[in-house]
């Protein structure tokens, strides 16, 4: 199921924007059957994600070309990304010309402007499972070998999902506020080419003027933003900055705090602007639920009503399902955007469906007597940081592995690592958020003795403070 199959019916309408250039969809056809055409199909690609023109183009090409994807994030770490190509041995490899490439044994194929096309010189017997589309790591996989595996069904629902939830049309402009390797803005680009819709290639951060230039001069209909990215607006005055071709944004990524919720919900009132709230999960292609903004003020806080065609329920503890309303329980999501499952190596990517759409979201909530959800807990070890999902117990295995005998706990807004080898605090803390890409002005570091545990060597987490 080609998502892309039929894009070259837009023909000469704008498809991406730069600050210097447009590419028509014919361009992008163009360029993708000239590069890219000889690539074997169903060949495993990993892309090093840059919001660039050349990106994109590969993207839509491999898609087109049926190649399976692992898209990871262009900052990553040079330790992790050998970790992730030998883990994973990918038929070729598209990154930044500048990118080191003597330790990943890989030939040059072709290049395209500012990226180039490499291909492993060892013939690769692994097992891909026809319907595999994607790998994309859980939002805080810090460089983890751990990769979400998505479905051409679930990348094609998704997309049937948000054009539903958001109305996206022909002539929707998006700009990119997030990499592709982030679902989020992996959704939005998707939402948007597939209904041949137009994307503003960015990749300044909110703060930054050619931002705000790129905003106004490309006239942009609509941006996503995880929280983190609201409370930048909120502080840098986004209502004395919203531009006349604005139309709607969207949040999702985690909950947003009261004050900057209402502070929005105004905002919005007040400048005819839409303003979505949305949930999702990497493991659910992204979105599962939307608030329609006609309830905004009315259901404020909550993550609203499932999308097209998805199914929420809630369980106690023993499984069942609950009927009242008003109760808390675990959220479990049902529909064809839930993803496969999972993958650590090249040898999982033969696997079929292990989820059969049902997601068991780790997240507590409730629902009210109008069947609106709100989320109100976690029931996992995760914390959300900047918009980032990360799973504290993936962190704890990573940084075993580069020397810190560590555990973790943390909230939305900092993570505690107590460690029991001696280190030099700002040299860890260097090391440790670049290991798992998180800045280091949300982390705090803890000398402990021993860590903590029961007898059977069960860390005791309510004992660390």
């Amino acid at each position: 199921m080609n998502y892309f199959a039929n894009i070259e019916k837009f023909g000469s309408k704008v498809a991406l924007i730069t600050d210097k250039e447009n590419f028509t969809y014919n361009s992008i056809i163009d360029s993708s059957n000239k590069i890219f055409k000889k690539v074997k199909e169903r060949s495993l690609i990993l892309l090093k994600c840059y919001n660039c023109f050349e990106l994109l183009i590969a993207y839509v090409a491999f898609s087109r070309f049926n190649c399976p994807m692992i898209l990871i994030d262009n900052n990553l770490n040079d330790q992790s990304y050998l970790e992730i190509i030998d883990e994973y041995k990918p038929d070729y490899i598209f990154q930044p010309k500048k990118n080191k490439k003597d330790k990943i044994n890989y030939n040059f194929f072709d290049n395209l402007g500012n990226y180039e096309l490499l291909e492993n010189d060892k013939k690769n017997n692994t097992i891909i499972n026809e319907s595999l589309s994607l790998l994309i790591p859980t939002s805080g996989s810090m460089g983890s070998p751990k990769f979400v595996r998505h479905s051409y069904q679930n990348v094609k629902t998704n997309i049937d999902q948000v054009t539903d939830s958001l109305k996206v049309k022909d002539l929707d402009r998006s700009i990119t506020t997030m990499p592709l390797n982030y679902i989020y803005g992996l959704s939005i680009v998707n939402s948007h080419l597939f209904n041949g819709s137009s994307i503003v290639l960015n990749d300044y951060s909110l703060i930054d003027k050619k931002f705000w230039k790129l905003l106004n001069d490309k006239n942009v209909s609509n941006f996503g933003g995880v929280p983190f990215m609201y409370e930048v607006l909120s502080k840098i005055g986004f209502e004395n900055k919203i531009p006349k071709s604005l139309k709607y944004i969207t949040q999702a990524g985690g909950k947003l705090s009261n004050d900057i919720l209402n502070e929005f919900i105004q905002i919005s009132k007040k400048n005819d602007l839409k303003f979505i709230t949305m949930y999702g999960q990497t493991e659910a292609t992204s979105r599962m639920s939307y608030l329609n903004p006609d309830f905004l003020e009315t259901k404020a806080g909550s993550i609203g009503k499932p999308v097209k065609d998805g199914k929420f329920y809630l369980i106690n503890n023993d499984g069942k399902k609950i009927e009242n309303n008003n109760e808390i329980g675990e959220l479990v999501y049902e529909g064809k955007n839930v993803s496969m499952g999972y993958a650590k190596s090249h040898l999982d990517l033969k696997k079929g469906d292990e989820n059969q759409g049902k997601l068991f979201t780790g997240d507590l909530a409730k629902r009210d007597n109008e069947n609106f959800y709100y989320i109100v807990g976690r029931l996992k070890r995760i914390s959300k940081i900047f918009g980032i999902r990360i799973n504290l117990d993936d962190i704890e295995v990573l940084l075993k592995k580069r020397g810190f005998n560590c555990v973790c706990i943390g909230n939305d807004e900092k993570l505690n690592f107590f460690i029991e080898n001696e280190f030099e605090n700002e040299k860890a803390l260097n090391e440790i958020s670049k290991n798992i890409g998180i800045h280091k002005s949300a982390i705090r570091l803890n000398k402990i003795n021993k860590i903590p545990r029961n007898k059977t060597g069960k860390v005791l987490y309510s004992e660390l403070n």
